[in-house]
């Protein structure tokens, strides 16, 4: 896997940090090799449901997987969606855009979540910048606008 851009590496570990303090239920504890065990099971699965009548990932299975990534604590899930991101794409998608379940339904709403809150502290990474955070400062203290507008802006 090719190293992130430091914008983006911070974002995921504030993400990660954020997400610490509002989920109490995660499992605490020695997990780490949880996230490549559960990638290798999801491809699994992904696999088994290709060759069925259905095409599609088994139920059973993809409700137990999305409850064990669910429960794993939030830098461990999220490593996990960017891995397998670019690992095997398909077996991410047909794990979490399958047929409705109501029993998998709160698992995977904790994922896209996790998602969605990874994608505001990169927003946010790339809205406050330093730079842009100095000028609104130099701004509201002096009260003199400058034009150091760059393209793109």
């Amino acid at each position: 896997m090719r190293p992130f851009p430091m914008n983006v590496t911070r974002a995921i570990i504030q993400a990660s940090e954020w997400l610490k303090t509002q989920e109490h239920w995660v499992v605490r504890g020695q997990v780490a090799d949880l996230g490549d065990r559960l990638q290798s099971a999801t491809s699994l699965a992904f696999q088994i449901g290709a060759g069925t009548r259905i095409g599609q990932m088994p139920a059973k299975m993809r409700r137990d997987l999305l409850f064990v990534l669910a429960y794993l604590p939030a830098d461990i899930r999220i490593g996990f969606l960017i891995s397998m991101s670019e690992r095997d794409p398909e077996a991410l998608e047909a794990l979490l855009n399958s047929p409705y379940d109501p029993k998998s339904e709160p698992a995977l709403h904790n994922i896209v979540s996790t998602i969605g809150g990874l994608a505001r502290h990169g927003l946010l990474a790339d809205i406050f910048t330093q730079e842009r955070m100095e000028r609104v400062e130099r701004i509201v203290r002096e009260g003199v606008v400058t034009p150091e507008r760059k393209t793109g802006e």
